[in-house]
């Protein structure tokens, strides 16, 4: 299920780079920026398999 939420993310970080267009070329986003939406935290991934846990 993990997998399933970071490829949609994925997904949907990558429509809505393609939604801002010609902003993300006049402002583009920080390396830091990017890593930060792309790479999901430890912590963030304990808080879903916590909410995962408390659906079963």
């Amino acid at each position: 299920m993990m997998a399933n939420i970071y490829t949609t993310l994925q997904r949907l970080e990558t429509k809505v780079d393609a939604l801002q267009g010609g902003r993300l070329a006049a402002e583009p986003i920080e390396e830091k920026e990017r890593a930060a939406l792309s790479k999901p935290s430890s912590q963030n991934i304990e808080d879903l398999e916590a909410v995962e846990e408390k659906l079963k």
